[in-house]
């Protein structure tokens, strides 16, 4: 599901995605059904993504793909195929042990009009959140190229829970736990905190964005909801190094003048 103001799009299990006008009615919000689309997928669809012009809207799927549309004539005019985000031998290692298995991608936002995040994992193994470029094709057709920015692993467990947020990518696994990553590079931001002990079903991150660290609500199918604070790996690890290297300066420091004292090799 997404919104933008007063439009909301939502993807179905039944790879059929719908579209909803949104009005405020004296207090109540009334939706209508504008078009309903079969976008191509032919799994699920997990995510929506409008572009920041409100022209195009992007989908993400089980099937492994995500799909751009143009709101405007309902065409669609991109796919992008994940699997080639996948390192080459982790893909043909993975596709030896587990040869059936399915490519799924959470989640899918755009940035911008000319680029697209990705976060996909298979039901086993690591998850990875991809930056695609999307430039306007030679043909001339009103079609989208698409091109690989760049690929990081986020969790080495697959994810089963997304949320896009800004310049931030919050994300939960399998195994219950909670992860944050960068937008800008896709680099992590912070230690993965074992929030639950089943996996994680849904994310969100507080309106506040201004709070530092950011505070993340989660829902597991352990029927919990827990507030998670996200610190930064870099300054906690910055920090605790910076203290410790003082602390073993400031020993090394009175060992050496005890044992100088003790043999009689310190002048005043």
């Amino acid at each position: 599901v997404d919104d933008l103001r007063d439009v909301l799009a939502v993807g179905g299990d039944d790879g059929k995605l719908r579209i909803w006008a949104v009005s405020n009615d004296e207090g109540r919000f009334r939706c209508t059904l504008v078009n309903a689309l079969s976008p191509g997928h032919t799994s699920s669809i997990t995510d929506c993504s409008f572009s920041e012009s409100r022209h195009l809207l992007a989908t993400a799927s089980k099937d492994g793909t995500c799909l751009v549309h143009s709101l405007s004539t309902g065409a669609t005019i991109c796919k992008v195929s994940t699997s080639c985000a996948m390192p080459l031998s982790q893909a043909n290692n993975y596709r030896e042990k587990t040869p059936s298995a399915k490519l799924l991608v959470r989640a899918c936002k755009f940035v911008g009009d000319n680029g697209i995040i990705s976060v996909q994992s298979r039901s086993r193994g690591d998850a990875y959140a991809t930056k695609w470029s999307l430039v306007a094709s030679d043909d001339q057709d009103g079609t989208l190229d698409v091109g690989l920015v760049a690929t990081r692993r986020i969790s080495r467990h697959p994810v089963s829970a997304v949320c896009l947020e800004g310049e931030l990518i919050v994300h939960g696994n399998v195994e219950g736990m909670v992860g944050i990553a960068s937008t800008t590079d896709l680099s992590s931001l912070g230690r993965h905190l074992q929030a639950h002990e089943l996996p994680v079903t849904a994310l969100a991150i507080t309106p506040d964005m201004s709070s530092t660290p950011p505070r993340v609500l989660s829902v597991s199918a352990d029927y919990k909801l827990v507030t998670t604070y996200l610190t930064s790996t870099t300054r906690v690890t910055m920090a605790r190094f910076s203290v410790l290297f003082a602390l073993i300066v400031f020993l090394l420091r009175n060992l050496l003048y005890t044992c100088a004292v003790r043999y009689g090799l310190w002048c005043e």
